[in-house]
């Protein structure tokens, strides 16, 4: 079920019924301020298709830059580049830090032309924006533990508060 959606940032929080016996969840740290350039980063995806046997593929890189206000399809946004290797399929999938914290969602690569071959130019939504953009706010308690909070939206699909549970 989609409870929420932001088409131009294109994220969705989904809520599942029920989890496929073949499909292993395992939820993750998130780290909301923007990684400094150089920052070792690891993305994780599903390039092609998991039943390919791809599942989970792990690839390295670096934060290459912070682009601000960049316009991709006709809006401007900001993205996380990094030179870290993504290919078709890896959409939505995670951008971590060293730590295992998410940083960021893969959202676009730059392939070199009449190919599928990647130019390590490569973009991601940093995952505050993406909560942002769902009206979830993360923050910590003050023991220290995680917390996401959930605020009225105009958002569509709306269907009213959200706990989520990291």
């Amino acid at each position: 079920e989609i409870l929420r959606i932001d088409k131009a940032r294109d994220v969705a929080l989904l809520k599942l019924e029920s989890i496929p016996d073949d499909l292993e969840i395992t939820t993750r740290p998130i780290r909301t301020d923007i990684p400094n350039v150089g920052e070792d980063v690891y993305a994780i995806g599903n390039p092609a298709s998991y039943k390919q046997g791809l599942r989970d593929t792990v690839s390295k890189g670096i934060v290459s830059g912070y682009r601000e206000d960049m316009k991709v399809s006709g809006i401007r946004e900001n993205f996380i580049q990094a030179d870290v290797d993504v290919h078709g399929g890896n959409s939505g999938g995670m951008l971590t830090d060293e730590h295992g914290n998410i940083i960021g969602m893969s959202v676009l690569g730059i392939s070199m032309p009449e190919s599928s071959y990647s130019t390590g130019l490569n973009y991601f939504i940093p995952i505050g924006e993406a909560l942002e953009r769902l009206n979830i706010h993360h923050g910590k308690t003050s023991s220290g533990a995680e917390e996401y909070t959930d605020t009225p939206s105009m958002l569509e699909n709306n269907n009213g508060p959200i706990k989520i549970v990291p």
